[in-house]
This record gives structure tokens, C-alpha cells and sequence, in this order.
């Protein structure tokens, strides 16, 4: 429950950071929450006041915090290759981030912004997927270094 808690709580606080920075490049002096033009943003706008959309965006990025937060379970199973594991994780997260997404108001909903979110969800994805497979390969070769090491002195 605390991990909930907590990822709940990252996912806000991102949330928030983020929408704060693009309200400052893109918004005219104004904190947009979520993209006003956007297909659901001008939904929002035009059914909700702005703390209420304040609110659910509270709510939605939220649930973005629990949601990468589960997604890093899918790593513990040793069972299965590096590459199912992250197909795997890979094909969960976008099915689930993409509704969440769309509701965020991130884009409109328009086949071409779907495509240009795939694009950039996939490029930044493996992006992090690389970098951290390269600490983790470092770590492994640092592990295997120190074993060698520790062969080496109990045999003399």
C-alpha cells in the first residue's frame, strides 16, 4: 500500500512539473493542466472549472505513477529472457498508457498524433531501456571482476 502511496504521489508531482513547464513554453502567460486544444482538453474546458480539471488531471497522473510502478514488476520474473521480458513490459505499458494518455489530453484524437505517440514513446522507451541496460551490463562485468579476484586469492 505504501508503494501505491508513494508511486501515486511521483506520478502527481511529475505530472505537475511537467504541465507546469509546457504551460510556460506553449500557454500564453496562462497554467493549462492539460492541453486545451487538444480533442478532450477542449471537452474538459468546456465541461469541468478548472479545479475540477485540475483535480482529475491530479487523479490521472496518479495513476501514471502506480501504473510505471507496476510496470517494473514485469522485470523481477528471472524466468524469461531479457527480450520476452521486455516486449513484454514494452506492450503492457504503452496498451495502458496510451488510454491514459489520450484522457490526460496529450494529443488529439487523430490517427496522426496516435502514430507520432507511438513514434516518441517508442524511441524514448528504448532509449531508457538502453542506458539502463548498459549500467546494468557495467554491473554485472564490476560482480564477475570481484568473483574472479576472490578465485584467484582462495586458490593461492
Amino acid at each position: 500500500m505504501k508503494t501505491i502511496k508513494n508511486s501515486f504521489c511521483i506520478g502527481v508531482t511529475i505530472g505537475v512539473l511537467i504541465s507546469i513547464f509546457i504551460s510556460m513554453i506553449f500557454s500564453n502567460h496562462e497554467y493549462h493542466p492539460t492541453n486545451p486544444i487538444s480533442t478532450i482538453g477542449e471537452w474538459y474546458y468546456q465541461t469541468f472549472t478548472e479545479a475540477q480539471i485540475m483535480l482529475i488531471m491530479m487523479i490521472l497522473w496518479g495513476i501514471i505513477g502506480i501504473l510505471f510502478q507496476w510496470g517494473v514488476k514485469i522485470f523481477e520474473y528471472d524466468d524469461t529472457s531479457l527480450r520476452k521480458r521486455t516486449l513484454c513490459h514494452f506492450s503492457f505499458m504503452f496498451l495502458l498508457f496510451l488510454p491514459l494518455a489520450c484522457l490526460a489530453g496529450w494529443f488529439p484524437l487523430k490517427i496522426t498524433a496516435f502514430v507520432f505517440f507511438a513514434i516518441i514513446y517508442s524511441f524514448i522507451y528504448f532509449i531508457i531501456w538502453g542506458i539502463n541496460y548498459l549500467i546494468i551490463k557495467k554491473e554485472i562485468q564490476q560482480i564477475n571482476q570481484s568473483l574472479q579476484q576472490k578465485t584467484h586469492t582462495s586458490k593461492k
